[in-house]
């Protein structure tokens, strides 16, 4: 297994914990969200066996872009089966379940 993001939480006043997330673990919306702001991938367990082009394959945090004529400094977004990215709103599920994951980066391909 391979450590893609390491973090440390304040778990209270006194003490912090320090994770290590690695690319099998599945975790919380609150540690996915430092992941985004990390600047990496993350999704759901179940949105990786999505097929059809209306559906989640993976977030991301985008700076600077343009939506329906207006410019957003900063979002998430969705990106979707057919390669469309949407600004992301998340549901009352999305934030209270456990199965987010880390989408590890895509191999650089040689020229």
């Amino acid at each position: 297994m391979k450590v893609l993001l390491e973090i440390t939480k304040p778990e209270s006043i006194l003490t912090r914990c320090r994770y290590a997330i690695k690319d099998t673990d599945q975790f919380t919306f609150d540690i996915a969200l430092i992941a985004l702001k990390q600047g990496i991938k993350v999704a759901r367990n179940h949105w990786q066996a999505h097929t059809y082009a209306h559906e989640p394959k993976h977030l991301s945090i985008k700076t600077n872009t343009k939506f329906e004529g207006m410019t957003i400094n900063q979002a998430i977004y969705e990106t979707l089966v057919s390669g469309f990215e949407i600004p992301y709103i998340p549901s009352m599920k999305d934030l209270l379940s456990d199965d987010w994951q880390i989408i590890p980066p895509e191999p650089s391909r040689p020229l």
